[in-house]
């Protein structure tokens, strides 16, 4: 086994004993907290998806039709969205290309969905996928083979979201992300075992 330093000096094998111990405690710590959380949101009160619902409410663009996010014909007002719109995406719209203008809130009622052979970018503040909605990244069995990002940004200074609960995703319907298989940091390795005469 190696030495491990700290501030350029060897730690003994207690003291990196100790130090393993402690980060295994805290990713325990960690995974309970995500559990509870997960809980917690699994058990949202109909205010509290109200008030999500009415924070992605007034949308200053909406989709009339399948198509892609980056495609006028898709949107009404003929344009894409941009800058501090409100988007409502009530068809199926899917992400193609690298869109690093935020948006302030994405209502999702239809489905946003991605290539999993391509690049994407997309900047919000806020993202809801409402009761009827789904958020689908990679498809299938099959993950994602390209960089693939969902950038959340404080776009407003914290203005459009007054309670200061929302800002990122939000998940009261579907979500399906699947990304790209990748080899573990840390793997497994098996040891036969010798038998000791004696």
């Amino acid at each position: 086994m190696g030495l491990v330093f700290c501030c350029g000096q060897p730690l003994s094998a207690q003291q990196h004993k100790t130090g393993l111990e402690e980060i295994i405690m805290r990713m325990l710590f960690l995974l309970i907290i995500v559990g509870i959380s997960s809980a917690a949101m699994a058990d949202l009160k109909s205010d509290e998806v109200a008030y999500y619902q009415n924070l992605a409410d007034s949308p200053t663009i909406v989709s009339i039709q399948d198509g892609d996010w980056g495609d006028t014909a898709a949107w009404d007002p003929g344009r894409t969205p941009g800058y501090g719109d409100r988007v409502l995406v009530a068809h199926q719209v899917r992400l193609n290309g690298i869109h690093t203008d935020p948006v302030a809130t994405i209502d999702i009622t239809g489905e946003i969905y991605t290539n999993r052979k391509q690049k994407i970018e997309l900047h919000f503040d806020t993202m809801l996928v409402n009761e009827t909605g789904t958020l689908r990244m990679g498809d299938g069995n099959k993950g994602i083979t390209q960089k693939q990002r969902l950038v959340v940004h404080d776009i407003d200074g914290g203005a459009l979201d007054e309670l200061s609960r929302a800002q990122g995703i939000i998940n009261i319907g579907t979500v399906h992300l699947r990304g790209k298989r990748v080899k573990p940091y840390l793997g497994q390795r098996s040891a036969a075992l010798t038998p000791v005469s004696g």
